[in-house]
């Protein structure tokens, strides 16, 4: 057996040449060619090609400016008009904000775990409780959990700020995650029912 009839397919016969056959159209003529050429661009689609570069620049300028506006020193950050060229760049503010970068990041982290943790750990146990349980008062109480979920945030805004200055939370991470762990008790209910 060849290389070439491997499988029984031969391989040669992809390199024959082919024969450029021109379509016709069904009054039997050649079709013509429709390749457009660069010089025949209608109008509308230069104009549609203009707008989309404007666009596209009118969202890089502030991106330029902001990495301009990094390099600047702190007082000059809002000057008018914004100059796009810089005498004196300040790469010392790129290390100051590496600096600080990782306090907030672990901060964020932090946040983040406390959330998943308290909500699955919190919810998980509600959500058993009043889709397998029995006790008086279970869907008056789930129905109490169903109207507070729908209330719209803002509302507690005031009430919560009130609550939490009385137990000495103010300035401390409790405020961003125990609210938070409380909230999603409902699908925990849904997905553990029957």
């Amino acid at each position: 057996m060849t290389r070439t009839e491997y499988r029984g397919v031969d391989r040669d016969a992809d390199l024959e040449p082919q024969v450029n056959e021109r379509k016709t159209t069904t009054r039997g003529g050649p079709r013509p060619n429709k390749r457009r050429t660069p010089l025949k661009y209608s109008l509308p689609r230069v104009i549609l090609v203009i707008f989309m570069v404007l666009l596209a620049l009118s969202f890089l300028i502030p991106a330029f400016w902001m990495v301009n506006a990094s390099r600047r020193p702190e007082e000059r950050v809002l000057d008018f008009p914004p100059g796009f060229a810089l005498s004196d760049p300040q790469w010392s503010n790129y290390g100051t904000v590496l600096a600080t970068i990782p306090t907030y990041f672990l901060n964020s982290v932090k946040l983040a775990v406390l959330n998943v943790v308290g909500a699955l750990a919190i919810s998980s146990l509600a959500g058993y409780a009043f889709a397998r349980l029995t006790f008086v008062g279970r869907d008056l109480l789930f129905g109490v959990v169903l109207i507070t979920a729908i209330i719209p945030n803002i509302i507690y805004l005031l009430p919560q700020y009130i609550l939490f200055q009385q137990i000495g939370w103010i300035d401390t991470l409790f405020p961003l995650w125990v609210p938070q762990s409380l909230t999603p008790v409902f699908r925990r209910r849904v997905a553990v029912r029957p």
